[in-house]
Parts: structure tokens; C-alpha cells; sequence
């Protein structure tokens, strides 16, 4: 059987808020309804490529949030 997404939540990291702060508040947002997160890109993006990170991205090296 096929599971169906019925709300979406995008996490933002920044430095106040990391990968445990979105553990802490998964709960929360299952008790709201969510049923799918995801999250704001982590990975750098690659010299002269677009900082909007939706060109390419380079695996070897996570961006700093802030």
C-alpha cells in the first residue's frame, strides 16, 4: 500500500536551530498533522555555481548556517 503525504513541513537550520532542535519538535508537528519533513539545503554549493543551491552542490562540504 502506497503512503500518502498529507502536510509538509520545511525545517531552516541555522545555528539556534540544528538537527536536534528538529528532533525535539518532531512531535509537535506530528501532532499538528504533519506527515513529511524536510530540510533547507546543508550542502555548500560549488564555486561559481548559483547560491541559490539548485544548481550543484558540493557532497564533500557542509555549509555553515547563519
Amino acid at each position: 500500500m502506497m503512503r500518502v503525504t498529507v502536510a509538509t513541513y520545511r525545517l531552516q537550520f541555522i545555528p539556534d536551530f540544528d538537527c536536534d532542535a528538529a528532533m525535539t519538535i518532531a512531535p509537535y508537528l506530528a501532532d499538528l498533522g504533519v506527515s513529511d519533513r524536510y530540510a533547507s539545503p546543508i550542502l555548500a554549493p560549488r564555486r561559481r555555481i548559483s547560491r541559490r543551491r539548485c544548481c550543484s552542490t558540493n557532497p564533500g562540504r557542509v555549509e555553515p548556517s547563519g
